[in-house]
């Protein structure tokens, strides 16, 4: 898969979420878990005044994003969508991003988002061990994106190989054979739970005794999007963007993000900073 449907994913998830929050439905479950709670130098939340713990960042932000469950079928993979953990990666990103910042560090750029979001599709060799199947395309979307965030977010907090797999075996073991209807805030509940499983592999005392196998990149070469992909991508994210955001912000978003070589260029912090909305 190319970073080109790496950018365009970012901008179709971001169209999801923006067009979700004209849903009031949608709008009631997001917010802190306790309400009134707030977290200074916290994750925000795009399209919000949000500013969360990046667990629950990833809750909010993964809601939003599978609400309506509208990802454009050009950036389907074969575990679920492109769209799937981009929730907890920007949450944590941002994150990540502002922490820097604070300690004097340079923040994570577009471009490194980009890349995250290209390693977080699995399935990885461990990820296809840890579940006991030959193809772990078999695995319920839901089990999917908790063990390929749990993964992702070990890598970009700097979890070691071993913790990288201890994250994914946790992950892992709670597959379920529940055939119960998902509610529709599936994918924030997979995203937030992958975030946690993250923090608690890197946090164990223990010290897991597993041969982890070298990690392979993921490949979806079907991947590859047309001129016409792109334009139902570029003109739904204008649209979102322009019947969320105040004019003079949506124009500031839409002129950032359709640049792709100003997107990769932005700090993380500073793209997330487009998209608050007070």
């Amino acid at each position: 898969m190319t970073g080109e449907a790496a950018y365009y994913g970012l901008l179709d998830s971001l169209a999801c979420a923006f067009q979700s929050l004209q849903q009031a439905a949608c709008m009631r479950l997001l917010g802190p878990v306790v309400p009134g709670a707030t977290m200074t130098f916290g994750a925000r939340v795009p399209g919000t005044s949000l500013q969360l713990d990046p667990v629950q960042a990833a809750f909010n932000l993964g809601t939003m994003i599978g609400w309506c469950n509208q990802q454009d079928a050009a950036l389907a993979t074969p575990r679920g969508h492109l769209a799937d953990t981009v929730g907890a990666l920007l949450s944590v990103a941002d994150f990540q991003a502002r922490k820097a910042l604070a300690e004097g560090r340079a923040p994570a750029s577009g471009r490194d988002l980009l890349a995250f979001l290209l390693d977080s599709l699995g399935p990885s060799p461990a990820a296809v061990a840890a579940t006991g199947s030959t193809s772990a395309t078999t695995v319920d979307r839901r089990d999917a994106v908790r063990i390929d965030v749990a993964a992702a977010i070990a890598s970009m907090l700097g979890a070691t190989e071993v913790q990288r797999v201890r994250a994914i075996e946790l992950a892992a073991g709670e597959i379920s054979a529940s055939t119960a209807p998902r509610a529709r805030w599936w994918l924030g509940d997979a995203n937030a739970r992958g975030v946690r499983i993250a923090l608690t592999a890197m946090a164990e005392d223990s010290v897991v005794d597993t041969v982890a196998p070298a990690p392979v990149p993921p490949s979806h070469p079907h991947l590859l999007l047309d001129e016409a992909d792109a334009d139902r991508i570029r003109d739904r994210f204008v649209a979102s963007v322009t019947a969320h955001f105040p004019a003079a912000q949506a124009r500031k978003i839409t002129a950032v993000m359709l640049d792709r070589s100003r997107l990769e260029a932005l700090p993380i912090n500073e793209l997330v900073s487009l998209t608050v909305h007070n």
